[in-house]
C-alpha cells in the first residue's frame, strides 16, 4: 500500500524540524494511540543523522483479537535519517516481532510556505507478506489483522504526528 500525506503547520520551519527530530519521546504523550517512544541509538552519519527509535502503541483491539495479540506485536523499529540541507528524512519501519512480515519505508520532507507556516510531506510504502507461523492456532487469521491495524495506524499516526507537533510547540511556547 502506497500512502501520501501532507500537513500544514503554524511554526518555522526550524522549529518543527528539530521538535521531531530530537523531541519525539516528548511529543508522543500527545499521540493517542502511542504509549511511548524511546530513542535508542543517535549518530552523525555522513550528510545527517541517524536515530533509531522503539515505539510502543497503545491501541483497544477487538475482543479476539487479545487472545492472540501482545503487546510486543504492537512494537515497531523506527530508523529514521536526517538530512537538514535536503529538509528531508527517510525512514524505515521495523517489526521485531513479525521479522521479514512487514516492510515500511518512506520519506518525510519539509517545506516552507511563508515565514511561520510549514509543510510536512509523509509519502511511504506498506507491505505486509503472509504472517503464517505467527499466532499458533491463529496464524491464518493474523495477516488480516496486521494488516489492518497498520493500514489504520501508519496513516493515522503520520496525521496524529502533525497535530502532536503542533501541540508539543504551542506548549513550548506557553514556557
Amino acid at each position: 500500500m502506497h500512502f501520501e500525506l501532507e500537513a500544514t503547520l503554524n511554526h518555522r520551519y526550524e522549529l518543527i524540524w528539530e521538535a521531531i527530530r530530537d523531541h519525539m519521546p516528548d511529543i508522543a504523550r500527545y499521540i493517542p494511540d502511542v504509549e511511548k517512544v524511546i530513542v535508542q541509538a543517535r549518530e552523525e552519519v555522513e550528510g545527517g543523522l541517524q536515530l533509531v527509535s522503539l515505539w510502543q502503541a497503545k491501541i483497544d483491539l477487538p475482543f479476539m483479537a487479545r487472545s492472540f495479540i501482545t503487546p510486543d506485536m504492537l512494537q515497531w523499529i523506527d530508523t529514521a535519517t536526517w538530512y537538514p540541507g535536503e529538509h528531508r528524512c527517510t525512514w524505515s519501519l521495523h517489526l521485531p516481532y513479525f521479522e521479514g512480515g512487514v516492510t515500511c519505508e518512506g520519506a518525510t520532507r519539509m517545506t516552507e510556505e511563508t515565514p511561520g507556516k510549514t509543510r510536512i510531506y509523509f509519502e511511504g510504502d506498506l507491505q505486509v507478506n503472509d504472517l503464517k507461523g505467527f499466532g499458533g492456532p491463529f496464524s491464518g487469521m493474523i495477516t488480516p489483522v496486521v494488516e489492518n491495524i497498520m493500514v489504520k495506524l501508519l496513516p493515522d499516526n503520520f496525521k496524529k504526528i502533525s497535530k502532536a507537533v503542533d501541540t508539543y510547540l504551542k506548549a513550548s511556547e506557553g514556557k
